[in-house]
């Protein structure tokens, strides 16, 4: 109950005492018969008068002020980071990478295999062991060589056609070379016959000494 409900109700009451004395007093001054009558409805009057302002108090009272609803803040959203792209793996440099380990990592083909199944060996890194049979300068350090290959010695029967790059090589050299296969090539002999044979691009290539040693 608020202060103002609780004014109300003691108004009510006081005047209801009010009029019960007010009417009290004028009956004793009149002497009227009728004491017992007008005492009880006088009461009721009182009674009505202080019901009625108890009953406004009271709603009065229940009016209260409308509680405010509490707002919530806006959930802050995160912004996603971007992901970090990963940095590919740098190529190793197969033209300074010592030689040892570069025909460690070199594939070990037979030429029978590289000239049948040729389509499935394009692009590998291959060692082989090569006499010279050919050398033709195209420019300054620059050359095509035809040479026969095998994986043991050199051998003069089973040719390819080499680009090469790099220090001067004579007919009849002996090398180990690692290369990468490029396909088949074609080219027409003295002759006039037209021959193909496996075409690779030389790596590097070292000269074979006397024994096989290098």
């Amino acid at each position: 109950m608020t202060a103002f409900g609780t004014l109300l109700t003691l108004v009510g009451l006081a005047a209801a005492i009010g009029g019960i004395v007010w009417l009290i007093i004028r009956l004793i001054r009149r002497g009227s018969k009728n004491i017992p009558g007008m005492t009880v409805g006088a009461g009721i009057v009182a009674v009505i008068v202080g019901a009625v302002l108890v009953g406004e108090s009271s709603s009065t009272a229940t009016r209260s002020a409308p509680v405010p609803t509490s707002t919530r803040a806006p959930t802050p959203t995160t912004t996603p980071r971007p992901s970090s792209t990963p940095r590919p793996t740098p190529t190793p440099d197969l033209a300074t990478m010592p030689f040892d380990q570069l025909t460690q990592q070199a594939s070990r083909i037979t030429y029978d295999d590289l000239f049948r199944n040729n389509e499935q060996h394009v692009g590998k890194v291959v060692y082989y062991r090569a006499v010279l049979l050919q050398v033709l300068t195209v420019k300054t350090d620059s050359y095509q060589i035809r040479a026969g290959v095998s994986l043991d010695e050199p051998s003069r029967s089973d040719p390819v056609y080499l680009h090469y790059v790099g220090k001067r090589l004579l007919e009849d050299d002996d090398v180990e070379i690692v290369a990468r296969v490029l396909g088949l090539v074609t080219y027409q002999s003295v002759l006039g016959a037209k021959i193909t044979i496996p075409e690779l691009k030389v790596i590097q290539a070292h000269p074979l000494l006397a024994g096989g040693g290098k």
